[in-house]
């Protein structure tokens, strides 16, 4: 459905591809008919191994990896993800030198503000900071590093670079500490919020909401068993529970 709907938009003569982790079972379940199949991978795979799975899905038209990691994000609660400008550097000549295609995942650090860091759920919930900076060869504050030098140096093997001036890394300020205030409770902040009736909690969906708080609030007017048991289907971040609020 999405791929008819892009071809749609964009018409017949963009190039669609799926990506999917280097793994048979990966992109088995991910292919798309009419949809070049490529994989990623970062500089801790094998890349003939990696490459020989494209090949089993797409036996002819370009190697690809199509989310090369000169990084990693970060979750809380852990060290600085760092990879070395050198493996980076290696893993990137050595796909070039058999003429593969790659697109380096992330080339820019960012940032996701707000709500929007999203989190992973590797045997734990494992939630990611507002930083994502991803030790990328731009840095989230976009500074020029080491490893972009690096890489545009093997670059330059392959390819001509243009004829341009290095832009110079921007000053940075120390703003010191943060003072930081309450600014009102969650019962205050709810009474300023629109408000819905339902008879069972409504997904975000069902509210239009991509992400965000959604306070749910009920009366229970019959006395519950002791203990009581308060039962959900599941919560695919983070719930909290109040009583008598």
């Amino acid at each position: 459905h999405m791929r008819d709907l892009i071809r749609q938009g964009l018409g017949e003569d963009v190039l669609l591809y799926t990506t999917d982790g280097c793994r048979t079972n990966e992109i088995r379940c991910g292919k798309v008919p009419e949809v070049y199949a490529t994989v990623d991978f970062g500089t801790g795979t094998d890349m003939n191994v990696a490459f020989d799975v494209q090949r089993l899905f797409e036996p002819r038209g370009p190697l690809m990896n199509s989310e090369f990691y000169p990084g990693w994000l970060d979750h809380w609660g852990t060290p600085h993800s760092v990879v070395s400008s050198e493996a980076v550097a290696t893993h990137l000549d050595m796909m070039l030198a058999i003429n593969a295609s790659v697109n380096v995942y992330l080339m820019h650090g960012g940032t996701n503000f707000g709500l929007t860091p999203g989190s992973n759920l590797v045997e734990r919930f494992m939630a990611c900071p507002t930083s994502y900076d991803y030790d990328a060869p731009i840095s989230e504050a976009g500074d020029l590093t080491e490893k972009y030098m690096a890489v545009r140096d093997v670059i330059g093997k392959y390819l001509p670079l243009p004829s341009m001036e290095t832009p110079t890394n921007s000053s940075k300020f120390a703003y010191g500490t943060v003072q930081l205030e309450a600014s009102g409770t969650l019962t205050d902040l709810a009474q300023t919020l629109p408000a819905q009736q339902s008879d069972a909690p409504m997904t975000f969906e069902a509210l239009s909401l991509s992400n965000g708080v959604v306070i749910y609030e009920t009366v229970i007017a019959v006395n519950p068993y002791d203990p009581a048991i308060l039962k959900f289907n599941s919560v695919n971040d983070r719930g909290y529970v109040y009583l008598d609020g």
